[in-house]
């Protein structure tokens, strides 16, 4: 049957995740918003995306979402897609324990809501704890089975938590289904406990109307890049589990031998402002440039624009960057963590390395930026990952067939 033939006319899908786009952070989690809308074309698909609220946020507003979305509509529209932005009671830190009862108590009448409002068949929740934790509860209360997906971070870190691994474990045992983005993930919840045949491996996609091979001139052309030197690319939050203090020192050990190369980091995060002051000091204002948050159509761009796209984290699920930055044509060198190895395993596509070992990543850069890389062939290596075919996957699951 063709991905179009799939289409249930009558019930309808309840997905929920605390990673998903709204007025005040429009590019989160947008991998769930592309695959929710290709999930609608299958069949109706309300999203409920909760959003934490405190009542002190307004204080925080700089440094907590709970002060930041604290003026969100309560419903909305996302390309083309019904969105309910329930709030949930969230004390910073210290209400974690007790995370998953809040969320649940917070979005229980919204969802029974859209249950109803689409006649829903499932629910699909992304994102172990506290979302998992709370469409199990809410599923076993509506009758309705329901599929959790694992992004990376929720299982690699998490999972070092005691009490929050005991949760996560049940949680995920409690599902019809689970669906891990790589067979990293799947390994590692199956020896936290995780029963191996709940989990299906189905990777995540990317948007080829977006990310797709162009120009390079033209690229850096509309980016304003001044002369010929090899352009690097970061792409992502910049947080510890990035290691861009790493990806720093090696760029220190590269503009020895490359005056000319350039590190372009596109993203925000906590540790911005100390990443700056690293750049300072080892005096790389010249070489390193925060580029800040982009929206996809310019992240396309600057992945057209450069030379290779460097990701040295020490955890990751599979990264949607490094499938984009293939579908771009885009050759990658990263880290031989989470389900990376599984997207990047030809030297067509990129080199990896070791993590945490900025000597072999500044050696490994330089000898990828020597390299004749053939951009069509890097492209057409990414031809496998597909939204469409992601949903495809994730709609028989949530039926409940044997795929």
């Amino acid at each position: 049957m063709k991905y179009s033939d799939k289409r249930d006319s009558g019930r309808g899908i309840v997905a929920i995740s605390n990673l998903f786009p709204n007025e005040c952070e429009p590019q989160r989690g947008l991998f769930n918003l592309r695959q929710f809308k290709a999930l609608s074309r299958l069949a109706p698909v309300t999203a409920v995306a909760p959003v934490a609220y405190f009542p002190l946020g307004s204080l925080l507003a700089r440094h907590a979402t709970s002060g930041r979305v604290r003026d969100l509509p309560m419903r909305g529209r996302v390309d083309g897609l019904e969105v309910s932005y329930p709030r949930y009671f969230y004390p910073p830190k210290i209400g974690r324990p007790v995370q998953g009862h809040l969320y649940y108590y917070g979005v229980k009448r919204t969802v029974e809501k859209a249950v109803r409002e689409v006649s829903a068949f499932a629910l699909f929740g992304t994102w172990a704890y506290p979302d998992g934790f709370a469409v199990v509860k809410l599923a076993r209360e509506l009758d309705l089975p329901c599929v959790i997906k694992v992004h990376g971070s929720d299982i690699n870190e998490y999972m070092d938590v005691r009490w929050r691994r005991r949760v996560i474990v049940s949680t995920l045992n409690s599902a019809n289904r689970v669906v891990a983005v790589s067979e990293a993930l799947k390994k590692r919840m199956t020896d936290c406990g995780v029963s191996p045949e709940k989990i299906v491996v189905v990777y995540n996609g990317v948007n080829g109307e977006v990310f797709k091979p162009g120009d390079k001139h033209a690229a850096r052309a509309r980016l304003r890049m001044q002369g010929s030197g090899k352009r690097i690319l970061f792409v992502g939050n910049l947080k510890p589990v990035k290691c861009l203090d790493d990806l720093i020192e090696a760029m220190r050990q590269l503009v020895v031998e490359r005056r000319d190369a350039h590190l372009h980091i596109v993203g925000c995060g906590p540790l911005e402002q100390a990443l700056r002051k690293r750049v300072e000091a080892v005096s790389l204002q010249n070489n390193v440039h925060f580029e800040g948050e982009k929206a996809p159509e310019e992240v396309a761009l600057w992945m057209n624009a450069c030379d290779l796209l460097c990701l040295p984290s020490i955890n990751e699920g599979v990264p949607n960057v490094v499938l984009e930055a293939l579908s771009c044509g885009l050759p990658v060198v990263a880290t031989t963590v989470g389900g990376i190895p599984e997207v990047v395993s030809s030297e067509v596509a990129g080199i990896l390395v070791e993590p945490r070992d900025p000597v072999m990543l500044y050696a490994t850069i330089s000898h990828a930026l020597e390299r004749e890389w053939t951009r069509a062939a890097v492209s057409r290596f990414a031809d496998r990952y597909s939204w469409e075919a992601n949903a495809e996957m994730v709609f028989l699951n949530l039926q409940g067939e044997d795929v």
